[in-house]
């Protein structure tokens, strides 16, 4: 059945649909083109098969299996391989340029134009190569069935690579490049489509597809939540876990907006593993599905290794058969204290004669005596998992849980465990979740760790010292950042002249910024160290950079880790980056002596935590009762205040613009918190105070709504938005003064003080800009039906019935095209009458003349600014853009 209605669907057809669904910049349209064509294909099926009798899913899977190619099993080839069928194929000699150019690596710069094809995309690159070869047009038409059978003979395990080469010159006879360029995307099982494979289960409608299709996407618990289907786990075979959604403590309260229960639990630190056993028989994975049963501890059987045997003893004896979820950890026989990752120490190497041994905490179960759990809410399995085990000391152990029920209990948790000792978080479970494997998001479980709030951890101003690129992509990319800080100076006014590294970055930084910082430091890059900066001889990165020619990175870490790699023995774990520090000269990077300040013990891990660090900036420090347990504990806490100051007590002068200015900062954005402000404004001499006072220049306001920030604008004069701090700091040629769009309370001025400015915003005498003008007509809005007109006699609405096109931003001819009556189309359609050019040398003339083509009128913009100064409707034939000229 399935047959028939594969060739009624031209493969053509699919390649054109992925086309527009690439070229689409907007989700919801990508979304939109898929689900027309998938709607189409089962209008095709109802037609040919008369699917009526629920075997859709036996007609829609060809379909399905090149929309969603990444859940194939039946073959694999990899950019690599595929490059050298592609080769055998068309018979490239290994010398020729197009080869080279199809087997492009780090060690060859194809010589085609960069334009050409995508950097990471190997099926632009080989259609590139390989389209002189193929017909633009071709007599035969190639069906979704014949694609589905090439397919199952490259996937065939038994095929060998002349019977595969054979197979492609077959297909590829009878395909137009387009096709041969998505059957590349669709073998590689990368479509490039700029949506998620999530996104595209969503609209698959499953509700009839219960045979094949179920069959296809077996074992694959990444969509079986989408499709509706409960996953196949079985025992002895692997399956991802459940993951946990991050949650940031401020959030907190979302929890609880309907009366709720959840399960709070120390977050562990080691290595997610589950545990499989049957009549006596363990096996242990990893969370990537590694089978790692016969490393040493831990034991097919109770007799061959440690952690099996302390199974066999505290275990439930009435239980013949489990799967666990938990966390291998490392426990210290000499400290008998559990260590965590950070510590070098990998609980899958242990040696058998060493100082340490395995240690399962369990958090879950899914499986007992052979009944599956993934439908009995959480607070049943956490019961039936602290009956199944007895704690063995360093050995064996339940995760211990505390149910809560309103955000106080949650704070005070957060506060115990993250703040005071040092944990590497919590996790908050529903009281009645289902365990669903594979899904992260939406299912009832969240961590909670301190790093994820911007004032609750330590953050380090860095310096970059070089970088290193991609290897296996073409054109070469910068993918990571060596970080240094500053050796002190021997005078503090003296700027510092050597740097050491400290810790390589990846994460963090955008699209956008990658491509910032490799713009900036691509002339700048260096071979050779400079002598200034000092490096260990394995951190060697592809090109180095001078400090001078270099920027600062905002890094922020989980903790402090000892480390042999860095001449400061000391790293990072976990860094990633918050902030590139535009406005910071590069000699104002911490120094080695601020960030081995944290150090108060050798040899430890030191979490990131200001001491000082609250969940309420504006409220008194929490005083957390001294810790009473006898638990040993592996990592430093502390003891020194100085620490949360420790970055940054050297004030650096940039500017003297605001000396003499006392300023007062309430609260920031989530962007630019109340920190960074105070720093900000010192860089330009402001003296910072804490309460505003008669004497205060301003007080800056970032969200409006919290208490302290109403009280300061009802009863102080000057309190001033965000956006004047932007404004000044962003252009140093800008006033100081106060904007009146800027304003939150009332503005403080001598009585005898001329006014500035109208009602509506208009200087009296500072000419009006497109900036104001858009305030002026805000402000017009707002005052409504109480606004005076903007003109002494109102002029007509001129541009009515005119459906104008910008070609570029025009925002002052586009303010008064609006406010004239004029209809701004966002894109060119029939309906356009007239199309506005500003600067003619920025088209050209077959760009314009389709439009005229079209039936519009070319007008040059200063038409609409004519007719508003003039006040009247000018002609506008005399403003025609002439194509003869």
């Amino acid at each position: 059945m399935a047959s028939s209605t594969g060739t009624s669907i031209t493969f053509m057809q699919l390649c054109e649909s992925f086309e527009k669904v690439r070229a689409s910049r907007l989700k919801q349209e990508k979304i939109r083109i898929l689900e027309t064509f998938v709607d189409k294909c089962k209008n095709i099926a109802d037609k040919v098969e008369n699917a009526s009798d629920g075997k859709l899913d036996e007609i829609m899977h060809p379909i399905f299996r090149l929309i969603l190619p990444n859940f194939a099993d039946d073959y694999k080839e990899t950019p690599t391989s595929l490059a050298r069928l592609y080769a055998d194929v068309y018979s490239l000699p290994k010398q020729s340029h197009d080869y080279k150019c199809l087997i492009s690596d780090r060690n060859y710069i194809p010589k085609i134009a960069s334009n050409r094809f995508e950097g990471n995309d190997f099926a632009e690159r080989a259609y590139s190569i390989l389209k002189k070869w193929l017909p633009r047009q071709s007599n035969t038409k190639v069906m979704i069935a014949d694609v589905n059978r090439f397919l199952d003979d490259i996937g065939n395990k038994d095929a060998t690579k002349q019977q595969k080469v054979q197979s492609f010159r077959i297909i590829l006879r009878q395909m137009t490049g387009l096709e041969m360029k998505w059957l590349t995307r669709i073998i590689l099982k990368d479509l490039h489509l700029g949506t998620r494979k999530e996104n595209i289960l969503d609209f698959l409608d499953t509700g009839s597809c219960s045979t094949s299709w179920s069959r296809w996407v077996k074992d694959k618990p990444a969509i079986h939540s989408s499709l509706g289907m409960k996953p196949d786990v079985q025992l002895f075979t692997h399956f991802k876990p459940m993951l946990l959604e991050r949650l940031n403590i401020d959030d907190g309260p979302k929890l609880f907006s309907t009366p709720a229960q959840y399960y709070v639990q120390v977050k562990y630190d080691g290595e997610r593993s589950q545990i499989h056993m049957s009549r006596g028989r363990y096996t242990y994975f990893t969370r990537n599905g590694f089978d790692i049963t016969k490393r040493p501890l831990l034991g097919e059987t109770e007799s061959l290794g440690y952690l099996s045997g302390k199974f066999a003893r505290f275990l439930d004896p009435d239980c013949f058969s489990f799967i666990l979820d938990g966390e291998l950890m490392v426990w210290d026989k000499g400290q008998k204290a559990l260590l965590t990752k950070g510590m070098n120490v990998d609980v899958k190497f242990l040696k058998a004669n060493g100082p340490y041994r395995p240690c399962f905490v369990a958090f879950d179960i899914i499986m007992h005596n052979d009944t599956l759990l993934l439908d009995t809410p959480y607070h049943m399995r956490v019961t039936q998992l602290q009956s199944l085990l007895s704690k063995a000391r360093g050995a064996l152990s339940v995760s211990e849980v505390t149910l809560i029920k309103d955000t106080t209990q949650l704070g005070d948790i957060f506060r115990s465990k993250c703040l005071q000792e040092k944990e590497e978080g919590i996790v908050v479970k529903r009281y009645d979740f289902l365990y669903k494997p594979g899904v992260r998001d939406g299912g009832g479980c969240y961590k909670i760790k301190a790093e994820y709030s911007d004032n609750l951890v330590q953050d380090l101003d860095l310096i970059i010292l070089g970088g290193c690129y991609t290897i296996h992509k073409s054109p070469r990319k910068l993918n990571s950042l060596l970080m240094g800080a500053a050796l002190p100076a021997s005078n503090r006014e003296e700027r510092p002249s050597e740097f050491v590294e400290i810790v390589s970055v990846s994460n963090g930084l955008s699209n956008e910024e990658w491509d910032f910082l490799e713009e900036k430091f691509s002339p700048k890059w260096l071979e050779e160290r400079p002598a200034s900066v000092v490096c260990s001889k394995k951190s060697q990165p592809d090109a180095w950079l001078r400090p001078e020619d270099s920027v600062i990175l905002t890094i922020r870490a989980t903790e402090m880790v000892p480390s042999h790699n860095y001449p400061l023995k000391y790293s990072f774990r976990f860094p990633r980056v918050t902030h590139i520090r535009k406005d910071k000269p590069w000699y104002s990077v911490c120094t080695s002596t601020e960030i081995l300040s944290l150090v108060k013990e050798k040899g430890t891990i030191h979490k990131l935590i200001k001491v000082e660090a609250t969940l309420e900036n504006d409220e008194k420090l929490i005083r957390v009762p001294k810790r009473t347990s006898d638990k040993p504990r592996t990592r430093a806490r502390p003891q020194s205040e100085r620490i949360a100051h420790v970055l940054f007590k050297t004030q650096v002068i940039h500017t003297r613009r605001l000396e003499g200015k006392e300023i007062c900062v309430i609260n920031g954005t989530e962007d630019f918190p109340e920190e960074k402000i105070q720093e900000t404004l010192g860089w330009h001499s402001a003296k910072i105070v804490k309460y505003p006072t008669p004497t205060t220049y301003c007080t800056i306001v970032g969200k409006t709504t919290t208490i302290r920030a109403l009280d300061a604008i009802k009863n102080h004069d000057n309190v001033v938005s965000f956006d004047w701090f932007l404004r000044i700091i962003r252009d140093p040629k800008s006033s100081i003064s106060f904007h009146p769009w800027e304003l939150l309370s009332k503005r403080k001025h001598s009585p005898d003080s001329p006014e500035e400015y109208d009602m509506y915003f208009d200087y009296y005498q500072i000419d009006a800009t497109a900036s104001t003008l858009k305030h002026s007509f805000v402000r017009i809005d707002e005052l409504g039906q109480d606004a005076k007109p903007f003109r002494e006699t109102p002029s007509p609405c001129m541009f009515r019935n005119v459906n104008g096109f910008f070609s570029e931003k025009m925002i002052f001819e586009q303010l008064v095209f609006r406010d004239q009556a004029g209809t701004i189309k966002e894109n060119f359609e029939d309906s356009v009458t007239h199309v506005f050019v500003k600067d003619q040398a920025d088209r050209t003339a077959s760009d314009l003349k389709v439009y005229e083509r079209a039936g519009a009128k070319i007008v040059k913009s200063e038409w609409i600014t004519e007719c508003f100064f003039q006040d009247r409707f000018l002609n506008v034939e005399d403003y025609l853009i002439d194509f003869d000229d």
